[in-house]
């Protein structure tokens, strides 16, 4: 750029520059032809840990040269490149450029530079770090704005909107780069000035193994329309051999050549793309689409079983994700190679947990879901909330494990798969699933039994927590060795300081050292009668353990649409099989994360049911409605209604649109 002679990246000279230029303006024109749009994201303008360095030399590093030059290279580049329809800015301070005030100056002056090119751009603002200052200033340029945030944290969770940030968020409300880092925060303050577009992160979470569960992308797309244009997923195998500092000689994701897809390896998850791709498009899609390319790679007699497989494994690792999460950045937790963290946090494999432990790490979703030690705790005061405990949670996963199971046994009695490349990589893949599913059945009950324990010193509760660490251990050996058919390191991440790398036997002896643990504290203990299920309260729920949701019987009207102002009533009918200890409560809050915590009403004792209200003074014109009732029944299990998979509902919670008054 005139004015910053200085500026240069080592070792490229001005034929390098040009046929990087000219390298962009392809990638511009196969976009185009593909009919896609070429949107160029942005991310650090300068080092902002240590660990980096700067890969451009003779930045300006005093005063504002810094963001003229970027302002001005910005415009240039729209100029020279006109293939680039749309630049994604990601403005928090992993950008590098200074603390929030000298941040917002910064972007304003990139913003600026956008604005100058003389034509039509599309101009993403990501939502983390993102102030309502530089919304404004974005809006005033005349740009087309919209803000781009992740739908669950940074992974694949439940196909519905978070009913509440975790507590790390809600204790960082003043600090934009938490409290707008994930989910839609407070962006659909009504009427809304731009667009918002959801990114699932699905990398977080379902990286690996196969995936496809036309329920969940279907839910998950209705979801997508709560004041949003769209959606983004990442691609599957995103981030494959660590950042591009780290990429050496590439490597196969399967180290087993009996299993190495023949093409791209990135094609073995058809599913994926078809099911977001067609359900995005319309959740009305008819199952044919899919249905038909199951045939064709499994026969007709094996696809059905395959694709009943497939959708239950692929429930699996959301379940895992929305109920436990050690710690929030996919750099840092991978629930597919992850312990979910140590029953005793010194025992961590993943320094990054630091003192957390896995009876202590809170859902990602705590609205809906107990926490381990939280459960415990209510449990002992005799007052439970009405949301999924632990146990629950440990009981569908003992049942989609075993669904799993069931279907594999069927399919590999069948002739002709065990020739079938694909469904030899389906079959491990969704082996290791079941076996990931059980280890966190088993360590649900340990780290619980272990929490009972320190509440009330029986040896029984002790023996307990034993017990099932040992069948956890077991379980995370057969993942060990069934994951010898994978690459010895799974390269995912960021390098050695993160948690995307290595392989399941590289924390067996975080597994083996609970155990120990275990073992020595119950040494010399009497244990009566040799009670190893000496905690009742810590066995998993068999009676939710087969793989329906939903059981409560009430019967209520939900208007999808409310007046501002007005008093909105609930008449509820209970029917035969609500069992409440007390009775149900209403929960509701604005479509506004930062509020937090749902309010909540008792509900009243009527003839018919029950019934509450919801003051109208809090119905507001700014804000939709987010409405869901729970309880307890006398087997301690929370019931929450619409609650999860719905047959009728996309989200455990009803969207009611708020109208003007």
């Amino acid at each position: 750029m005139p004015g910053f002679p200085g500026v240069c990246v080592r070792d490229l000279d001005e034929a390098g520059r040009n046929r990087n230029l000219e390298q962009l303006r392809r990638i511009g024109r196969l976009c185009r032809q593909y009919g896609q749009e070429f949107i160029l994201a942005t991310w650090q303008q300068t080092p902002w840990t240590e660990s980096q360095r700067h890969m451009v030399e003779g930045l300006p590093v005093e005063g504002t040269g810094l963001s003229e030059y970027c302002s001005a290279g910005m415009k240039e580049l729209l100029i020279q490149c006109p293939e680039i329809e749309g630049v994604q800015l990601r403005v928090n301070f992993e950008a590098g450029v200074g603390d929030q005030k000298s941040n917002d100056e910064f972007w304003k002056r990139v913003i600026e530079g956008i604005a100058g090119a003389g034509r039509r751009v599309r101009l993403d603002l990501r939502a983390k770090g993102l102030t309502d200052e530089l919304i404004r200033f974005a809006l005033e340029t005349g740009l087309d704005i919209t803000v781009p945030t992740k739908f669950w944290c940074e992974h694949t969770g439940l196909p519905y909107h978070l009913s509440q940030m975790r507590t790390e968020e809600l204790m960082r409300l003043d600090n934009f780069n938490h409290s707008r880092r994930y989910s839609y925060s407070n962006l659909l303050r009504k009427p809304q000035q731009f667009d918002v577009l959801y990114r699932l992160w699905n990398y977080g979470s379902t990286c690996i193994f196969a995936w496809g569960d036309p329920e969940y992308a279907g839910k998950f797309s209705s979801s997508c329309q709560l004041g949003a244009v769209g959606f983004q997923i990442d691609s599957a195998l995103s981030l494959e051999g660590g950042h591009e500092m780290l990429q050496s000689e590439p490597w196969n994701l399967y180290s087993n050549p009996e299993l190495q897809p023949d093409g791209w390896e990135d094609e073995r998850y058809w599913l994926r793309y078809v099911l977001f791709g067609r359900l995005g498009y319309s959740t009305g899609t008819c199952e044919e689409v899919w249905r038909r390319e199951f045939r064709m790679r499994f026969g007709q007699d094996a696809a059905p079983y395959a694709e009943a497989c497939c959708k239950t494994a692929s429930k699996i690792l959301p379940l895992i994700t929305a109920a436990h999460m050690p710690a929030h950045p996919s750099q840092m937790y991978w629930p597919e190679i992850s312990t979910g963290a140590a029953l005793f946090g010194e025992h961590n494999h993943d320094k990054f947990f630091g003192s957390v432990t896995y009876g202590s790490s809170e859902p990602s979703d705590p609205g809906i879901f107990y926490g381990i030690d939280d459960y415990v705790e209510d449990l002992n005061k005799g007052r439970l909330n009405g949301k999924y405990t632990p146990l629950q949670v440990g009981g569908w996963l003992k049942s989609l494990a075993g669904e799993v199971r069931k279907y594999l046994d069927v399919l590999d009695r069948m002739d002709g798969l065990e020739s079938n490349r694909e469904y030899r990589q389906l079959r491990l893949d969704f082996l290791m699933l079941a076996y990931l599913a059980e280890f966190h059945v088993q360590k649900i009950e340990a780290a619980a039994a272990l929490s009972c324990y320190r509440v009330s010193g029986k040896a029984s509760c002790l023996a307990h927590s034993l017990d099932a660490m040992k069948k956890a251990g077991d379980c995370w050996r057969e993942l060990c060795r069934k994951g010898e058919n994978f690459h010895h390191n799974l390269e995912f991440g960021m390098g050695p300081g993160t948690g995307r790398h290595g392989h399941w036997k590289d924390k067996l002896p975080e597994v083996e050292s609970d155990i120990a643990r275990l073992e020595s504290m119950l040494n010399g203990k009497v244990v009566p009668g040799e009670n190893v299920w000496g905690c009742p309260n810590c066995r998993y729920d068999a009676d939710a353990g087969e793989p329906v949701f939903n059981r409560t019987d009430l019967h209520y009207s939900c208007p999808d649409e409310w007046k501002a102002g007005w008093d909105l009533e609930f008449r509820i009918e209970a029917g035969k099989d609500c069992d409440f200890q007390y009775p149900p409560v209403l929960h509701y809050r604005h479509a506004n994360q930062l509020e937090g915590k749902f309010r909540t009403a008792e509900l009243e004792k009527t003839d018919y049911g029950y019934r509450g209200v919801i003051e109208g003074e809090y119905i507001s014109p700014e804000w939709d409605l987010l409405v869901y009732f729970s309880a307890v029944d006398h087997s301690n299990r929370g019931i929450i209604y619409p609650g999860l998979y719905h047959s009728d509902y996309p989200a455990p919670y009803h969207i009611i649109r708020v109208t003007g008054e």
